[in-house]
């Protein structure tokens, strides 16, 4: 293969894969990136790979856009290594802007380590009870949980509200700006 015009695609299986070892996920990662350009690797400009990534980004969100370039980067980078292309000048492909993301719930594991570091009691589902907990006192400070927690229906978000907090709504904690 070396000095033909081969592919994103074909580099990936042809060379890079069998000289890095990667779990399935990453490399099926690599596979979905490496599909977007069909342009062989001695051909393609940065100016291309770009106006490729825009078209995507109108279809798939920021975030998964700009993993893609970073796995097409990775594989030009690696091709370039390889003696196959000249390297690419990422600066020339620009990332897509992301919205800044509400920070995820902490995991059960990492709950449990910081009650046991407090010395405190292990509920049987920390998670659901912090969540649960979080949304009871939202809603009884006049905040929406049911927009907190994520939920399509009223009904559902329900289910989370401990009455015992919700029913004392304002008396419970002092006014947030929310």
């Amino acid at each position: 293969m070396v000095g033909s015009a081969i592919t994103f695609g074909e580099y990936l299986t042809g060379y890079y894969l069998p000289t890095r070892p990667l779990a399935d996920g990453s490399a099926k990662q690599l596979a979905v990136a490496a599909g977007l350009c069909t342009v062989p690797l001695v051909e393609i400009t940065e100016r291309q790979l770009a106006e490729r990534l825009k078209a995507h980004a109108r279809t798939h969100a920021a975030a998964t856009t700009n993993s893609r370039r970073r796995a097409l980067l990775t594989l030009w980078r690696a091709a370039a290594d390889d003696g196959l292309t000249s390297p690419p000048r990422a600066r020339l492909i620009p990332t897509q802007p992301e919205p800044r993301r509400t920070p995820q719930a902490w995991r059960a594991s990492e709950v449990s380590r910081i009650l046991e570091a407090a010395g405190l009691p292990q509920p049987d589902k920390p998670f659901h009870k912090f969540r649960a907990s979080n949304a009871s006192y939202t809603e009884a400070n006049g905040g929406d949980a049911q927009q907190q927690l994520g939920h399509s229906s009223r009904a559902v978000t329900q289910r989370y509200l401990d009455p015992r907090i919700t029913r004392n709504r304002r008396d419970v904690l002092p006014e947030l700006d929310i």
